[in-house]
């Protein structure tokens, strides 16, 4: 065909113009996005931290009802503990690096080898927060002790008890031992008998202890199983055996007036530095 005469454009030769952004709109895009993120991190680290405390609960629910049946097989009582070198926190899980406790007798009642269970078969004994903790030479209580958590002594082995602990924490103790170990359907309110919990949940107990515990986003709460196998997010205050509160710490109805006298509110060292 005949050339028309018309003169190209610049877009046909050099295609559509294109747009670029300019220093000031990159900017603002920059800054929007960082606002964003801002908002979102939090959100998503707390989400997190509930993701890791729920799980922790379904560990706890888990071994809470292994240790149910591990008494069923006692008639009731822990009397096992006394092949146990820490009833409080090798009753179940694996050796680990520094206990190297290999026999776990409540192992059993959960489907995992009773002796020599492997690090990576008692994975219900681990809580998922129980990272870089403090004290610990592998970076965990499961990987030192070979468990994540600890039950009370108060239930487990009351014999284990100190009474040799300064002003009330003995004669507290004392009085606990005079009623002797506890059998299961004799337990006062296992409704609200604090068992299992997060390991160190029972510092809060220890007149000598300057830990400061709770791995799930609140000081003072932890992860607990109840002698009824029900687990709640629970503060436990310092000193207190709170036999007339959210929980209770021992088994005998009958010693309750007397822990009433005895316990009182001990400030935790994160605590003493709020104070005036």
């Amino acid at each position: 065909p005949r050339d028309s005469g018309r003169t190209p454009t610049r877009e046909a030769h050099h295609g559509p113009r294109l747009h670029a952004f300019t220093l000031i709109e990159l900017l603002v895009v920059v800054a929007v996005l960082s606002v964003l993120l801002a908002l979102l991190l939090p959100a998503l680290a707390g989400a997190r931290t509930r993701a890791k405390c729920l799980t922790c609960q379904g560990h706890l629910k888990q071994i809470a009802l292994g240790y149910l049946c591990y008494l069923e097989d006692w008639g009731g009582q822990f009397y096992g503990a006394a092949g146990v070198p820490n009833p409080n926190s090798t009753f179940g899980g694996w050796a680990g690096t520094v206990s190297k406790v290999a026999h776990r007798p409540v192992n059993g009642s959960l489907g995992l080898p009773s002796d020599d269970a492997g690090e990576g078969q008692a994975t219900v004994f681990r809580c998922p927060a129980d990272r870089d903790a403090l004290g610990t030479r592998d970076g965990s209580y499961y990987r030192d002790r070979g468990n994540s958590y600890q039950a009370s002594l108060i239930v487990v082995a009351p014999d284990r008890l100190l009474t040799s602990l300064p002003e009330r924490w003995g004669a507290i103790n004392q009085e606990i031992l005079a009623y002797g170990r506890p059998e299961r359907d004799r337990v006062f309110q296992p409704q609200r008998l604090a068992w299992i919990g997060d390991f160190f949940w029972t510092v809060q107990l220890d007149p000598l202890s300057t830990r400061c515990t709770g791995w799930h986003g609140r000081r003072h709460y932890h992860n607990v199983a109840f002698f009824d196998g029900h687990v709640a997010f629970t503060e436990i205050i310092r000193g207190m055996y709170d036999v007339d509160g959210s929980y209770r710490m021992q088994p005998h109805r009958e010693a309750d007036p007397r822990i009433r006298e005895l316990q009182r509110h001990e400030l935790c060292k994160c605590e003493k530095k709020l104070q005036p």
